[in-house]
This record gives structure tokens, C-alpha cells and sequence, in this order.
């Protein structure tokens, strides 16, 4: 009986240690996901500006 009682205390532990654990995972996912979105935002716009500056340059060659 005693060797179950330590048994569950060092399994109770690791999941207490496991647990914390996966909430700093989880944090830190919620990171990424941020910083992912907002690079898909610069690179929508950097794609943007980068077609825009394409038309311009084909409008102008056209006119010259």
C-alpha cells in the first residue's frame, strides 16, 4: 500500500509538471500564430506594392 501512495505522488507530480509545461507551449503557439499573421500581412502588402510598381513602369514605357 505504501509503494502506491508514492507511486501517485510522483505520478501526480508529472502531470502538475507536464501540465505547466503545455501551458507554456500553448503560449507560445499563440506567439507564432501572431507573428504569422502579421507576416502575412507585410507580405501582402510588399506583393502589392510590388505589382503596383510594375504597372507603373509599363503605364510610363507605354507613353514614352
Amino acid at each position: 500500500m505504501d509503494d502506491w501512495s508514492g507511486y501517485q505522488k510522483l505520478v501526480l507530480a508529472e502531470i502538475k509538471r507536464v501540465s505547466v509545461h503545455m501551458d507554456k507551449v500553448a503560449d507560445d503557439i499563440s506567439i507564432i500564430k501572431v507573428e504569422l499573421a502579421m507576416l502575412k500581412i507585410k507580405s501582402g502588402v510588399w506583393g502589392l506594392f510590388g505589382g503596383l510598381l510594375t504597372v507603373f513602369v509599363v503605364i510610363l514605357s507605354k507613353k514614352i
